[in-house]
């Protein structure tokens, strides 16, 4: 496992953004930039690709807040360079697993991703009241035996 002090080294955005980044034993604690409302009409999953007919629509601040309403967002995080000998994983933090009807996805770090995390945002019942820039994430990062010899060049590579 890298430590919390390689994992901060991962982090590449805006002083701001990286200011606000807490180590956390060993992961860091991630906090949100933007919020997307997802609107998905369609998900096609073939052998060689993924064909995806989703819209996405902004959520607004408002007073230093975004207030959700159930349904499924995305919520983007900082932008990261991995190396292509470390993989990792985005947890959510405990506050979304007791019982608030609201989930937030973990999902996988690819060695060689380089460019803004997102994580998918679940609302099932009541409404969700997020500070601008908390912390919802953990990373977790670890050194693979060896170095991925392709370069990523999916389509979410330096983009959401």
């Amino acid at each position: 496992m890298l430590t919390a002090s390689e994992l901060l080294n991962l982090v590449k955005d805006s002083e701001d953004i990286v200011k606000r980044v807490k180590k956390c034993g060993s992961s860091i604690e991630l906090p949100f930039k933007a919020v997307y409302r997802a609107e998905p009409r369609e998900l096609i999953i073939d052998v060689d690709e993924t064909r995806r007919d989703i819209t996405y629509e902004p959520v607004q601040e408002r007073a230093g807040w975004y207030v959700l309403y159930p349904g499924i967002y995305i919520i983007v995080l900082p932008r990261v360079e991995f190396p292509e000998d470390v993989e990792g994983m985005l947890l959510p933090r405990s506050s979304f697993l007791r019982g608030s009807g609201w989930m937030l996805q973990g999902t996988k770090i690819d060695a060689g991703f380089r460019g803004e995390l997102v994580m998918q945002l679940m609302g099932f019942r009541g409404v969700l009241h997020l500070r601008s820039g908390a912390r919802v994430a953990h990373m977790l990062a670890w050194r693979i035996g060896e170095r991925f010899n392709y370069a990523l060049t999916g389509q979410y590579v330096d983009r959401i």
